[in-house]
């Protein structure tokens, strides 16, 4: 499991059998599971360097844990079945190093640099903020990102949902796992 923050440079990734992206600064991707990944300059002057910030994650132990974990829980109680819940496929996020995202990473160089008593806690949950940024800004592709439109998105993607599933027992539970946000956040719209 792979979470790649894009901090320099342009190029086209490509991985066989997947597809090919276009990746810019700022750009995100995800690799839910292994894979063989491929790099190209987009322009031929460019200047060659690449910059990446990555967050590996071993998934088959994890894989282990929220099989015992999670039956009947929330998947907000276990950090492996929230990973597994919201990253399920290859995913780009074009965009997603904002003011946040790379004050975070700036902050978990440091404290990595430090490596004061306690420092991998602490990047622990640096790490842990950044993929929550990612999952919030990110879990919603809308043109224009305003809230109205956003909460729009939400509930048509709701209402296909109940559509779709009219003839079984539903409930907000089941309605937010759908949707990928919390109960709180569905319940709130």
């Amino acid at each position: 499991f792979k979470i790649l923050f894009f901090l320099s440079g342009a190029v086209r990734l490509r991985i066989p059998d997947w597809g090919a992206w276009s990746i810019q600064a700022g750009d995100a991707f995800v690799f839910p599971f292994d894979c063989d990944q491929y790099y190209q300059l987009l322009e031929e002057k460019q200047d060659p360097k690449l910059h990446i910030f990555r967050i590996l994650l071993d998934r088959d132990a994890s894989r282990k844990r929220r099989d015992d974990t999670i039956q009947g829980g929330s998947v907000e109680e276990d950090p492996v079945a929230f990973l597994l819940h919201h990253f399920d496929g290859m995913l780009h996020f074009p965009g997603a190093l904002n003011s946040t995202a790379k004050q975070t990473i700036s902050d978990i160089e440091d404290e990595v640099d430090r490596a004061e008593p306690g420092f991998r806690y602490v990047v622990s949950g640096f790490v842990w903020k950044l993929i929550a940024h990612l999952i919030r800004d990110g879990r919603l592709q809308v043109p224009n990102g305003d809230a109205p439109d956003r909460r729009q998105v939400i509930v048509e993607r709701v209402n296909q949902y109940l559509e779709e599933h009219f003839a079984q027992d539903i409930t907000l539970d089941a309605v937010a796992w759908n949707q990928r946000l919390s109960v709180e956040h569905v319940a709130r719209i």
